[in-house]
C-alpha cells in the first residue's frame, strides 16, 4: 500500500515525484519550483522533504529561490531555515512521521460519516484515510486538477470510497451536513498553517459549520517570522484540460498557497522542527 500511495521518493542524487503526468526526476531547485507551482508535488509535507533534499544537491538553491520567488515566499523561508541543517532535519522528520502522523487514524475512528481532504499527499495520512472506510470528498483543485487526477485515483485504486467535487462545493457540503470532518496538511508556524490554496476558505467554512478541521504539519518553532501569500499571473488559469475557457487577454491571478490561522482548526498534529 505504501508504494502505491507514496508520491515522493528521496534518492541519493535526486527526488522522484509521482505527478498526474507520470514520474518526474528532480535534481535542481529550478525543477523543484516548477513542479511545486504546478502541483506536481502537492502536499506541503512532501514539498518540505523535497526541498530539504534538493538543498543538499543544489548549492545555488537558496539564491534561486530569493531571485525567483522573493524573501517572503514560503519555500524561500523554509530554505533559509534549513540552510546547512537540511540533511539532519530531513532524517529527523522522516523518522518521526510514522508515529506522529498515524494519530490521524485515531481521529478518524472517532468520527462517523464523510470527510473532505485538501492539499494532502502524505502517504501516511492517505493510508489512514483508506483504513477508516470513510467516504472521502476531494475538491478537483484547479487549474491543474492534481487532486482529481492523482490523489482521488490513488485512493480509489486502493479501495477508498471517493467523490470528486468542484472546488466551490466544499463549504456547501459542510453547511448541509454531508461532511463531518476536514483533513489537510501544511507547515505551521506562529499559530498559522501554510497549506495549499483553498485551505483558508475551507477552514473558515468548517469553523462556522461546526465541522472539525484537523491538520498534520511540520511545526517550525523558530526562524520564521513572516511569510507572505505569493500571487502571480498564470496563463494556466485560462485553460481547462487544454481548452481556453476565457478571453485570451483576460488577466489571471494564481496563488501558490494559503495561510490559515490555526484557531479555525480543532487540532494540529505536528512534528516539531527546531
Amino acid at each position: 500500500m505504501t508504494s502505491k500511495l507514496s508520491f515522493l521518493r528521496l534518492r541519493e542524487r535526486e527526488v522522484k515525484a509521482i505527478t498526474p503526468d507520470g514520474e518526474v526526476s528532480v535534481k535542481s531547485c529550478r525543477e523543484l519550483v516548477k513542479l511545486f507551482i504546478k502541483h506536481g508535488i502537492l502536499g506541503f509535507t512532501d514539498a518540505f522533504k523535497a526541498l530539504a533534499k534538493i538543498l543538499t544537491l543544489d548549492s545555488e538553491c537558496l539564491r534561486l529561490l530569493r531571485e525567483k520567488l522573493g524573501d517572503k515566499h514560503a519555500l524561500t523561508n523554509i530554505a533559509e531555515l534549513l540552510s546547512d541543517k537540511a540533511e539532519h532535519v530531513l532524517k529527523e522528520i522522516v523518522s518521526s512521521e510514522e508515529k506522529t502522523f498515524r494519530e490521524i487514524g485515531n481521529v478518524l475512528k472517532d468520527y462517523e460519516g464523510n470527510v473532505v481532504i485538501h492539499g494532502v499527499s502524505n502517504s501516511i495520512v492517505l493510508e489512514e484515510l483508506i483504513k477508516s472506510k470513510c467516504k472521502i470528498y476531494i475538491p478537483e483543485f484547479r487549474p491543474y486538477l492534481a487532486q482529481a487526477k492523482l490523489i482521488a485515483k490513488a485512493l480509489a485504486d486502493n479501495g477508498a470510497k471517493v467523490i470528486v467535487v468542484t472546488d466551490n462545493m466544499v463549504g456547501y457540503l459542510m453547511w448541509r451536513g454531508d461532511v463531518k470532518l476536514m483533513v489537510t496538511e501544511g507547515i505551521s508556524f506562529n499559530d498559522k498553517l501554510v497549506g495549499r490554496t483553498g485551505t483558508l476558505t475551507y477552514a473558515i467554512a468548517s469553523y462556522y459549520s461546526k465541522v472539525p478541521a484537523y491538520s498534520v504539519s511540520y511545526n517550525i518553532i523558530q526562524g520564521i517570522s513572516s511569510i507572505g501569500v505569493f500571487l502571480e499571473e498564470s496563463i494556466d488559469v485560462k485553460y481547462l484540460s487544454g481548452e481556453l475557457i476565457t478571453h485570451e487577454k483576460a488577466r489571471t491571478l494564481y496563488a501558490h498557497y494559503d495561510i490559515a490561522p490555526l484557531k479555525y482548526f480543532k487540532r494540529n498534529i505536528s512534528i516539531r522542527v527546531v
